[in-house]
């Protein structure tokens, strides 16, 4: 039902507590994404690298395609935001593959999904807005997944973390789709 929620809706935010199946959703989005046009790009934002790779990682094992195949349609952005974007790419060392960021930043892209990843952490965040006008954010579908738990008392509502990050219309509407059980288990 949140992925019916989220895939229908041009600009959505997810929200859930840890372990409560937004990085889930969110994958399952990105692949519906690459499915539905074969150029079809995909952006992944997130705070750091370490949780940039971990959804990549999911990402190729949801779309059951080879590494290579997944991540020449995906770029990441991290901080230091103002870097820009950058490819993903596989790395082959004494036998072993692994997944590494391109050192440059990669070509202008238009992009067919946005996912912004630990939005609550990032709200107002003036270097990440900038960067996502740049990229011309508002023209694509966004997906930001955020924790109601963690969001800053600054923030009134769901869809203002959405509007505080990419200079939205007024008028647009937000889909704000809610998961409130737990699934992770240690």
């Amino acid at each position: 039902d949140k992925l019916e929620a989220v895939r229908s809706a041009p600009v959505a935010v997810l929200l859930a507590p840890a372990g409560g199946g937004k990085t889930f959703v969110a994958i399952q989005r990105v692949v519906e994404a690459l499915h539905e046009a074969i150029d079809a790009t995909v952006l992944f934002v997130a705070r750091n690298e370490a949780l940039a790779l971990f959804f990549c990682k999911w990402l190729v094992v949801a779309s059951r395609k080879s590494a290579e195949h997944v991540v020449e349609r995906v770029q990441v952005l991290v901080a230091p935001f103002s870097s820009g974007p950058r490819r993903v790419h596989v790395e082959v060392a004494g036998g072993r593959r692994r997944l590494v960021f391109g050192n440059s930043r990669a070509d202008a892209a238009t992009y067919a999904l946005i996912v912004i990843d630990e939005a609550h952490h990032l709200v107002g965040d003036s270097s990440l807005r900038s960067e996502l006008t740049k990229l011309g954010a508002a023209e694509s579908s966004l997906l930001f997944l955020g924790d109601a738990s963690q969001a800053t008392a600054a923030i009134l509502s769901p869809d203002e973390i959405a509007h505080s990050l990419v200079e939205l219309p007024q008028e647009q509407d937000v889909v704000v789709a809610t998961l409130s059980e737990v699934v992770r288990s240690t």
